[in-house]
């Protein structure tokens, strides 16, 4: 879309141009004009060219202003380009990854296919063989039955013999008649004998096929749980490794917070040496120094006091001690800036302004106790200590702490509020209903209670005010009387009772001034 917009505004702009040097070309030409000794034509078209690149230069500024993103091009195109490189470089290497990944699925894919088919197949084997196995069974059942009856049949026909030699000498015929049927008997039989071996050889080759299978479907499923055993050991080792990274987290952890102790401790042994050795010399100025103050307090001109915002500074979130200290410095700066204007003088640190010392005393389990003192560098590490955690933005205030005279440094401390997001655009803050048909003076003290109204709701909800060093009271905004008696004269153009809502005329975040819009409504 700015795209777009960016190329018709140009293509307008050169027509522009050319129509602006035609009309001065012709009117110079008329006019004759002559510029630095040149020829009248020459000067025409000097001045046309010179015009025309001022235009030029007017359409790239408001390009520039009006459109961000040719902002953005002409500010970031250079680092943009410088980056590029290196991000098609890391798209070319992710790509590649991808595919590698991609790759090794598929070929894991295809063995776990190429094991579910042989498993398949196995299957499928096992089934037939099962089958044959039952009808080769059912035959050997008929075959059993055979020979059962063949033995019955071989029973008889001893029987038969026995009686048949009992009766010989009486039935010689039907002697040889049965000597022929027990021969065919006989025959019979060693040919039943020739079938069991038979089929007792192809028992034995089924069974050896079934173990074959049965060996084939063990070997596949030990493949599938050595697999499954390899993917629990994965799932193990990333769990060993993910709890071994969580301890040893602990343990750096637990070895910062005792460098941090340590370093701690030993600020405070130093602390205490140094407190010390300055004790007599502390001893011996203070009185002198309480004196000078309580005089230059009574005779002297208050420059800065106590409670008054001298300056203010945003962090963004999570920042690095540098952005801190970085900050730090640049809101001492301006407070020394702002206590300088006000008639302060600077201190022993060529500030206007310096962070006052703070003395703790610390009890003693065993003995009465010892004085700590806390200067201004242990509570700037302090501070950056804290603010470098901070997961959300954050207003760094610097508060003076009592009233400074004129030509001494004001003394103020630190101060960090979050910075979070207040109101958004049109929010409404506070709805009040007020009688139109009153006197401008009654709607007007009407309008001045609810815009203090306003603003104790803004400091309610966390709004960081400025204190007016004159009256202590806290201020969120600014509204001048002009801005009231105006509204006023809107309340009362009614003629009616109406509700006015304030809501905000901006995003507004903690540290920033509320700026307020005003909406009249009559009432139903």
């Amino acid at each position: 879309m700015w795209i777009a917009a960016a190329l018709t505004i140009t293509v307008l702009v050169g027509g522009v141009i050319a129509y602006a040097g035609d009309l001065i070309g012709r009117r110079l030409g008329k006019r004759r004009v002559s510029v630095f000794g040149l020829r009248p034509k020459h000067t025409a078209i000097l001045i046309t060219s010179v015009t025309g690149v001022i235009i030029s230069c007017i359409t790239t500024v408001v390009l520039f202003l009006m459109v961000p993103p040719v902002r953005e091009v002409l500010l970031q195109g250079r680092a943009a380009l410088k980056q590029l490189p290196g991000l098609r470089k890391q798209t070319t290497q992710l790509r590649r990854e991808i595919a590698d990944e991609r790759s090794r699925l598929t070929v894991a894919l295809s063995q776990r296919q190429a094991v579910q088919g042989d498993l398949d197949r196995a299957r499928r084997d096992y089934k037939r063989i099962l089958a044959e196995l039952g009808r080769t069974r059912a035959r050997l059942a008929n075959a059993q039955a055979l020979v059962r009856r063949a033995e019955a049949a071989r029973s008889a026909a001893l029987l038969a013999a026995d009686k048949a030699q009992r009766q010989a000498k009486q039935a010689r015929a039907q002697t040889r008649l049965e000597q022929q049927q027990a021969q065919k008997l006989a025959t019979l039989n060693e040919g039943l004998r020739g079938v069991n071996m038979e089929l007792a050889k192809e028992k034995a080759a089924l069974t050896a096929s079934v173990a074959d299978l049965n060996q084939q479907i063990g070997d596949l499923q030990q493949h599938n749980t050595e697999l499954q055993r390899r993917n629990d050991e994965a799932a193990r080792q990333n769990a060993d490794l993910q709890a071994e990274t969580t301890r040893l987290n602990t343990v750096i952890s637990g070895l910062r917070d005792r460098q941090t102790a340590l370093s701690a401790a030993v600020a405070e042994l130093e602390t205490r040496n140094a407190d010390l050795e300055r004790t007599a010399v502390d001893i011996f100025g203070r009185n002198r120094t309480l004196w000078g103050l309580y005089e230059s307090l009574r005779t002297g001109r208050v420059a800065v006091q106590g409670g008054e915002d001298l300056a203010r500074t945003i962090l963004p979130s999570g920042p690095t001690p540098r952005e801190v200290r970085e900050g730090i410095d640049q809101l001492l700066h301006a407070a020394h800036l702002s206590a300088l204007a006000k008639g302060a003088g600077p201190g022993a640190k060529a500030r206007a302004v310096q962070i006052v010392d703070k003395r703790l005393f610390v009890g003693g389990p065993n003995g009465p106790g010892y004085t700590v003192q806390v200067t201004e560098d242990d509570r700037i590490s302090a501070l950056v200590a804290r603010l470098t955690q901070s997961a959300e933005p954050m207003c760094l205030v610097a508060l003076a702490v009592a009233n400074s005279v004129t030509g001494e440094p004001a003394a103020i401390d630190l101060q960090p509020f979050s910075n979070r997001l207040i109101y958004v655009k049109g929010q409404a803050i506070l709805s009040r209903s007020i009688n139109g048909n009153r006197p401008a003076t009654a709607v007007f003290s009407d309008l001045v209670g609810f815009v203090k109204s306003v603003g104790q709701s803004a400091l309610g909800r966390g709004l960081i005010p400025r204190f007016d060093p004159s009256t202590g009271e806290p201020q969120v905004g600014a509204m001048g009387a002009a801005d009231l008696v105006s509204l006023t004269e809107r309340v009362r153009r009614s003629g009616k009772s109406v509700t006015v809502t304030a809501a905000a005329g901006s995003d507004t975040r903690a540290a920033e001034p509320l700026q307020l819009t005003f909406r009249v409504d009559l009432r139903p």
